[in-house]
């Protein structure tokens, strides 16, 4: 049959050092402290976790996008080293071109008209703010005749692109 430990005072100590204590029998036992767990992880989602929801989507929708990186790589190859650039300070992570038809009565014909609208989507997480760079490329994209989508959730997209 088991063992069971004693019931003295010591046995009870919350203190978190390890505990030796001696079975009825005379057994030495030991009582560890209990495992700490990781607190839960924040129910807000993160930016890379809304960013996948709308790539997602937008495959799942057959919009056009493309993903887009900013930053820079150095590297050597061949004794050669070697340094490039990619995007540009400010530029919004996904790029959607749309085709959307419109069907045009003139007179007694009908014309279908296609558009061609075009939105950059920059991805923020719940306190996520926008940098100046990026305050300044929405500019620019507005300017151009472009839309811009601050999006903090796949709700902002689809309300926009629907």
């Amino acid at each position: 049959m088991g063992k069971r430990a004693s019931s003295s005072p010591q046995a009870f100590n919350s203190g978190h050092s390890l505990q030796n204590l001696r079975t009825k029998a005379g057994q030495r036992v030991t009582i560890r402290p209990p495992v700490r767990l990781k607190p839960p992880r924040s129910p807000q989602p993160k930016e890379a976790d809304i960013q996948r929801a709308i790539l997602d989507w937008l495959a799942a929708e057959r919009i056009w996008h493309i993903r887009l990186n900013t930053g820079a790589m150095a590297g050597s190859h061949k004794g050669k080293k070697w340094f490039v650039r990619f995007g540009r300070p400010g530029m919004a992570d996904i790029l959607v071109v749309m085709r959307v038809n419109e069907v045009v009565q003139v007179a007694d014909e009908t014309f279908i008209s296609a558009k061609t609208p075009v939105y950059w989507i920059e991805v923020k997480g719940p306190k996520g703010q926008q940098t100046d760079d990026q305050v300044r490329f929405e500019f620019e994209v507005g300017k151009a005749g472009m839309g811009y989508i601050l999006a903090r959730s796949l709700d902002d997209v689809i309300a926009v692109l629907k």
